[in-house]
């Protein structure tokens, strides 16, 4: 898009907020902990209605709901594949329209070869005040920000069009007409296939259980597309005072350092960052150290090589900073991937919503960075939503370029975990649920009954447990060299 128009542009079809690492790492860890078997149904979330409906006949009312997708002329085969499997899969039996967005003309061809493919469908141009970066902008600046990002190797970096889609996503997506007049949207990309029957009205169910936002992929971006995001968002909420709705959400995408203190001041928290187990990791090494020293200096000759080798370890490495830390937060890069939703067009037209986006773009992250739409509205959602009111298409199969979600067909049995209606999925191996499921585990812990926001942790309770566990490892014969090694 923008003539989308760096045609070089791979896709529009690994939208905004990809991480390439982030599939890569799926193909090489083979022994991750499954949790497709496992519920993730509780008071808070729970699939619609598991295994198949009787669809509800064709001239029953609708809710004020279209099917909304961006797309280049150049993307005339994908389009109609993702039209395709969607009409087959869910829109034969409930008729909502098609909304196509483009920043040029859709060319006569286009509409030639789409239009048969479903019976309504309109075409619609993007005003280019709204594709198009402000006029306030520096030309060259942005280009030579966009030559940085290149030379950094970051994913699409390069590309002006990119980031103009990633930042039309983000808001001005909202104020075209054509999806301004709607209560409901689903976002769909070009060249995506649906593996599942969706025998049910998503748009009715999310009204009806007052959801605002549905998602069906869970992932997390690469850091340095976005390394100044969360400190522009935490620097809005501290000048706006706001104040998050629901902790839980926010907590499934943050770090949270502020959990950690010391009552007696021996140890300052912002030494340490991560979950509990890495926290535990960091402070295991420090108390070795502290050891070895203490050993050294009764037996220099024994531990000289050692306590070398730490040291001169100590000095090439750099000391771990925390660039996205803000008031003791690290943003986990998480969010819901946006190339999959249904959603309220309310939730991002609010005032809220509009005057958060407002500061996110002043700030020139768009183009200065390369941030994508998903962590910036994941951001927002977080901020502004609680979990009840989102909901995760779990029974939903989907697949867009290399990631999927493909769920299990209900079998009859009642396990809460079958739940697929006909599905038939081609690429199982690299389900998102089943492969990559840090987030997916964030999301269940977040939506569980009875889940409340984490405990602090109290850094002295934490030492007297490992100095216990060091000491029964060396009384069992362990040498310190090889706990330090671990």
């Amino acid at each position: 898009m923008a003539r989308l128009s760096v045609r070089v542009l791979v896709p529009s079809l690994l939208l905004c907020g990809v991480g390439l690492w982030y599939f890569l790492s799926l193909r090489a860890s083979p022994h991750a902990k499954s949790i497709r078997e496992t519920s993730f149904d509780s008071n808070n979330d729970s699939v619609f209605f598991p295994g198949c409906q009787v669809p509800v006949a064709n001239d029953a009312p609708r809710q004020n709901a279209a099917l909304v997708m961006l797309a280049r002329n150049s993307d005339v085969d994908g389009v109609i594949r993702s039209i395709d499997s969607l009409e087959q899969h869910f829109n034969q039996w409930f008729n909502y329209p098609w909304v196509l967005l483009n920043d040029e003309p859709f060319t006569e061809e286009f509409k030639q070869r789409v239009s048969p493919h479903t019976a309504n469908i309109t075409y619609h141009l993007i005003p280019q005040e709204h594709w198009q970066f402000p006029e306030n902008v520096d030309e060259q600046e942005m280009v030579e920000a966009f030559n940085q990002q290149a030379d950094r190797g970051i994913l699409y970096g390069a590309f002006k069009s990119y980031h103009q889609m990633c930042r039309y996503y983000s808001y001005n997506f909202y104020k075209h007409p054509a999806v301004a007049e709607l209560e409901w949207y689903w976002r769909v990309e070009p060249d995506v296939e649906f593996f599942c029957d969706i025998t049910y009205d998503p748009f009715e169910e999310m009204a009806k259980h007052k959801k605002k936002y549905g998602f069906n992929v869970l992932m997390q971006d690469l850091f340095y597309t976005l390394p100044g995001l969360y400190r522009t968002v935490a620097s809005y909420m501290k000048q706006e005072d706001i104040r998050v709705r629901d902790q839980r959400l926010w907590h499934m995408f943050m770090f949270d350092d502020t959990r950690l203190h010391s009552s007696s001041g021996k140890w300052d928290p912002n030494d340490f960052s991560g979950n509990v187990n890495e926290v535990r990791r960091q402070m295991k090494q420090k108390l070795l150290h502290r050891r070895l020293v203490a050993a050294s200096s009764k037996d220099w000759a024994k531990f000289q090589p050692l306590l070398n080798q730490v040291a001169q370890q100590a000095g090439t490495h750099h000391r771990k900073l925390y660039p996205d830390r803000f008031n003791g937060y690290d943003y986990n890069w998480g969010h819901f991937w946006t190339n999959f939703e249904i959603a309220r067009v309310d939730v991002f037209t609010s005032d809220k919503y509009r005057k958060y986006y407002d500061y996110i773009d002043k700030s020139g992250g768009f183009w200065r960075e390369r941030w994508g739409d998903a962590p910036v509205r994941s951001l927002a959602l977080a901020m502004l939503l609680t979990v009840d009111e989102i909901h995760y298409f779990r029974d939903i199969g989907y697949r867009h370029s290399d990631m999927s979600h493909c769920p299990i067909n209900d079998d009859g049995s009642g396990h809460p975990a079958h739940i697929g209606c006909n599905c038939k999925c081609t690429w199982r191996h690299q389900d998102l649920e089943e492969r990559g499921s840090y987030m997916y585990k964030r999301w269940k812990r977040a939506t569980q009954d009875g889940y409340s926001v984490p405990l602090s942790i109290n850094l002295d309770d934490m030492e007297r447990e490992l100095q216990s566990r060091i000491d029964k490892d060396l009384n069992r014969g362990a040498h310190l060299f090889e706990l330090i090694d671990q």
